[in-house]
């Protein structure tokens, strides 16, 4: 029979700290910049044990490394985000048979970037904990990853609605596609809708087969004063209903999502890895190439004067029993 029993760590959460409650998502808990990170390291023992040393560390690490198979080279950067060291022993001790545990409190700085896994590289956290022994070649060790998210209160500038509009003319022969998008806002709250209104006008001989938002993930890896862009498309609304010649289609409120536990745009505080968010609308045109139309989001919270005011207006509405927001048709096409 093993001597130790078992070593875990246990971590404490605010429980305002959770994103991904809505169906389809993954609850996932994490820390803030500047939070405290609490919690408790667990040794059971079957037998008394004589510790040596017995160590907590806590560090965030950012990583990049991707191939170019062209030079047959391999470009790789890397950085330490926070480190902490703390001894739990006191120095060596003999530990009665039983549970022990050994509470931590650690102040997160706020100059950390968020947690990011991507495709060339990666943010992670982990907390560790190191048992050493008489007579133990090998340490005891036993690791517990968390996840850090910065939220940031949006900027004011992000609640303005956004207008996009293009117009792809082909040639006398063939004709034009026109475009308007228009976004209620220019923001994207983790685990909540964006909501888009399109109008693609048909003026042209050749047929439109897909209409497309997407909500993109765009990560740029540093490495040896290299770099490598790398879009990830986190989600997509797709309409492939025909649009033929001198027809059109409406969207009305059509919803994009935006999934939880995202890292904030410009992954702040780290030099190795940038992640920008986008707002792209494609239109695929048959035999031609696509057309597309993009737009910056920013990733964060509400601010707290923005949900008064909104909590002050549907408090309004619902006095003056009006209905400001009426049903509309979600999909629509016509002759043009």
């Amino acid at each position: 029979m093993s001597v130790i029993q078992g070593l875990s760590i246990s971590l404490k959460y605010n429980p305002d700290n959770q994103e991904g409650s809505s169906p389809g998502d993954r609850e996932i808990r994490f820390y803030n910049p500047g939070d405290f990170l609490e919690g408790v390291v667990n040794l059971a023992l079957n037998t008394p044990f004589r510790v040596t040393e017995m160590n907590l560390n806590i560090s965030g690490q950012a990583h990049t490394s991707w191939e170019n198979p062209a030079k047959k080279k391999t470009y790789e950067d890397a950085e330490t985000c926070f480190e902490h060291s703390e001894s739990l022993s006191d120095g060596a001790r003999v530990f009665p048979q039983g549970w022990h545990r050994f509470a931590f409190r650690v102040l997160l700085p706020y100059n950390i970037p968020s947690t990011f896994h991507g495709t060339y590289g990666s943010v992670t956290y982990v907390a560790q904990a190191t048992v050493k022994a008489e007579h133990r070649p090998l340490p005891i060790v036993t690791n517990q990853p968390f996840m850090v998210l910065r939220r940031d209160s949006l900027p004011i500038h992000t609640y303005n609605p956004v207008e996009l509009s293009k117009t792809k003319a082909y040639n006398m022969v063939i004709g034009k596609i026109k475009i308007n998008i228009s976004l209620e806002d220019a923001l994207a709250v983790p685990g909540e809708m964006i909501g888009v209104d399109a109008e693609v006008i048909n003026k042209s001989s050749k047929e439109i087969t897909l209409l497309e938002a997407s909500v993109i993930q765009e990560a740029t890896y540093h490495a040896v004063k290299k770099k490598i862009i790398y879009r990830h498309y986190l989600s997509q609304h797709q309409d492939f209903f025909d649009i033929n010649e001198r027809w059109g289609r409406k969207w009305s409120d059509i919803k994009v999502k935006v999934p939880a536990h995202l890292p904030d745009a410009g992954l702040k505080a780290c030099n190795i890895i940038d992640v920008k968010y986008i707002f792209q609308f494609r239109v695929r045109v048959r035999d031609q190439d696509d057309i597309f139309l993009e737009t910056p989001l920013y990733i964060g919270y509400h601010r707290d004067d923005v949900i008064k005011r909104d909590f002050q207006f549907m408090i309004n509405t619902m006095l003056s029993n009006e209905d400001h927001h009426p049903p509309r048709d979600y999909g629509q096409d016509y002759n043009v």
